[in-house]
């Protein structure tokens, strides 16, 4: 599926025959854990989360107010 971060990875097991619904795992790869997320899951993307936006509207604003 995907990576977390450099060390984690996002898994989804599908049954042999890749019909159905599959497990949804996150997998440590430094200490080789599994962590089971749903165990019935039909679709699944990893998305990363968006930065803390840094800037300031004054400047672009300041001839409308």
């Amino acid at each position: 599926m995907g990576f977390l971060d450099q060390d984690t990875v996002v898994l989804l097991e599908h049954h042999p025959s890749c019909d159905g619904t599959g497990a949804l795992w996150v997998n440590d790869l430094v200490s080789g854990e599994l962590t089971l997320v749903a165990p019935r899951v039909d679709v699944a993307a990893v998305r990363w989360q968006a930065p803390d936006l840094v800037f300031s509207m004054s400047d672009i604003i300041a001839g409308f107010a």
